[in-house]
């Protein structure tokens, strides 16, 4: 979702006024912590000119990285 709003040359906190959520709201949708709500993919759609199909797989994208950076951090962590 990140490489979507910077297409769109957006701030996290530009992005976030436009679909009426706080800024640490995007920070969570974009580091694959949280999912938005249908009623704020509707509004991401418009904002960011994309299709729900796009958005979903961005999104999907990002929490896949997100679980594949959690599970590198306690494979590296791991003292056996």
């Amino acid at each position: 979702m990140k490489e979507l709003r910077r297409q769109k040359l957006l701030t996290q906190k530009e992005l976030a006024d436009r679909v009426e959520v706080e800024y640490q709201t995007v920070q969570r949708w974009e580091s694959g912590a949280r999912h938005p709500r249908p009623v704020q993919l509707r509004k991401l759609c418009t904002v960011l000119d994309v299709t729900p199909s796009q958005l979903l797989a961005a999104l999907d994208e990002t929490r896949a990285v997100a679980a594949a950076n959690g599970l590198q951090r306690v494979a590296t962590s791991d003292p056996g």
